[in-house]
This record gives structure tokens, C-alpha cells and sequence, in this order.
């Protein structure tokens, strides 16, 4: 040899430490790719699910979303709002309505009430119900428990993976940052 290396002694400790570092390293990788892209995946189909809600519903839920005309004219959204209240029953407060965006939709009133403890989603929830009113006769069509309504459950999963609390918006931040990195 026409030169000689100072630290030729520790030159293969050093390699085989970089081999198995590289190893470690790989396995990290992958099993941080599988579990940030099953949750990002779960994120993905939920959310296009989610996007396109308001067409679906009316296709899905016709029968208490649209109502006949008959040329009639609305009823006064207080006797509206009353009937729904009295088929909520008076204990549940109504805290939002919805009105149709075009006529021969029923209007929504909407009563939800939750609490905080629980581990899943639905755990927290005291009532979420919605009644469905016609709003030409102030007829309830339906009172709906949205707690387990396909929607919201696709929402609370898209948004929390159905963890209650911080837990599950965390996961999936998480998740998408190592998916991203």
C-alpha cells in the first residue's frame, strides 16, 4: 500500500452500523407507510363520500326530503317550528333549521344535545334528532336519530376516525403529516 488509513480498524464496525442503521431506517419507513396510509386512505374515501352529501341525499332520503306543493302557500315558520318541537318532545331543544332551497322540500329542525367522557363519537351524544316537516300542511314527516345516520357516521370517521375528544383529530393529523413527509 502506497498510503495507510488511520482508522482502518474500525472501517468494517462502522459499515455493518450503517447497514443495520439502513435497515432500521427501511422497516421504520415501511410500517409508518402502511399505518399513515390506512388512516389517510379511511380519510380519503370518507371525504369524497362526504363531498358530494348534498347530491346524494335527496336521492337516498326522497321520501322525507320532498314534499307535494299543491300550490298551497307555506305555513308560518313558527307553526312549523312548533310541530317539529312537539314531536321532539319538549325536553329536546331545537338549535337549527333548514329550509329547502327549492320548492317541494321539506324543512329540517334539528335538536342536539351532547356531553363529553366518552371514548367513541356516540358516546358523547345525549340526543341528535331531526324532524322533517312539510312546510304547506305542518306536517311532520319523520322524526330521524341522526346519531348513527350514514352521513354523520361518515363524517365523524372522516373527522375524528369515531374517537372522541382530540384523540382522533390528533391520529389523523398525524398520520397525514408522516403520509406527507
Amino acid at each position: 500500500k502506497l498510503y495507510h488509513k488511520p482508522f482502518e480498524i474500525y472501517d468494517t464496525a462502522y459499515t455493518d452500523f450503517l447497514l443495520m442503521l439502513k435497515k432500521q431506517i427501511r422497516k421504520l419507513h415501511l410500517w409508518l407507510g402502511l399505518l399513515s396510509g390506512v388512516i389517510v386512505f379511511i380519510l380519503g374515501v370518507t371525504g369524497c363520500i362526504y363531498a358530494f352529501a348534498d347530491e346524494l341525499k335527496p336521492i337516498i332520503y326522497h321520501q322525507k326530503l320532498s314534499v307535494k306543493e299543491n300550490g298551497a302557500k307555506l305555513k308560518p315558520l313558527s307553526e312549523l317550528w312548533a310541530k317539529a318541537q312537539l314531536s321532539l318532545g319538549n325536553d329536546k331543544t331545537i338549535g337549527r333549521f333548514r329550509t329547502g332551497s327549492k320548492p317541494g322540500d321539506a324543512y329540517q329542525f334539528r335538536a342536539y344535545k351532547d356531553k363529553t367522557g366518552g371514548i367513541w363519537e356516540w358516546d358523547n351524544v345525549v340526543y341528535h334528532q331531526t324532524a322533517y316537516v312539510n312546510p304547506y300542511t305542518a306536517e311532520v314527516i319523520e322524526v330521524e336519530d341522526n346519531t348513527f345516520e350514514f352521513f354523520n357516521v361518515v363524517l365523524m370517521l372522516h373527522c375524528n376516525l369515531l374517537l372522541a375528544g382530540g384523540a382522533g383529530k390528533m391520529i389523523t393529523g398525524i398520520a397525514t403529516m408522516v403520509f406527507v413527509v
